[in-house]
């Protein structure tokens, strides 16, 4: 499965679980307040950005534990996931001004909005970073193993050539 293909349907699965999220956050306040829409318009837009950012850590870390990745890979998921907070975060806005008479406005979904960012940037960031130290690992590991090989060759020569 190409690496597109597979952050594409981890995205729809997630995309699922935030919408069940809404709902259900939705129906306990509902029940609990009495359809008091300022209490379930704003549990539900911190629910909905909860599991929004808790899917995208989790994606991210099975990301990173994946062989091989290169920078333009990280880069490209970092674009993606930016697009797609864009999205989930309009569904949540639509979901929260259908169902509840509690108006979202732009300051705190912006706030959500640049929490998600700052998360996706953080994490990619480290994932580069164990990216560069496991390469820098491997060919440190590669010169020493080099290095001893051409010295143990110089004192074999060596010795060699005293007992000729």
């Amino acid at each position: 499965m190409k690496l597109e293909r597979w952050i594409e349907n981890k995205l729809k699965s997630n995309k699922i679980k935030i919408s069940k999220t809404l709902r259900r956050t939705f129906e306990e306040y509902e029940l609990v307040e009495k359809k008091n829409g300022l209490n379930v318009g704003s549990a539900s837009l911190a629910n909905g950005f909860e599991t929004l950012n808790t899917e995208l850590i989790d994606l991210i870390t099975q990301f990173g534990k994946l062989k091989l990745i290169r920078k333009k890979e990280i880069i490209n998921l970092e674009q993606t996931l930016k697009k797609y907070i864009d999205e989930s975060s309009k569904d949540i806005k639509n979901f929260i001004d259908n169902k509840t008479h509690y108006v979202v406005g732009i300051s705190p979904l912006e706030e959500k909005i640049k929490d998600s960012y700052g998360i996706i940037e953080i994490n990619c960031e480290i994932i580069n970073q164990e990216r560069k130290y496991k390469l820098i690992s491997f060919w440190w590991n590669t010169s020493k193993i080099l290095i001893t090989a051409i010295v143990a060759g110089f004192i074999g020569a060596y010795i060699k050539g005293v007992f000729e």
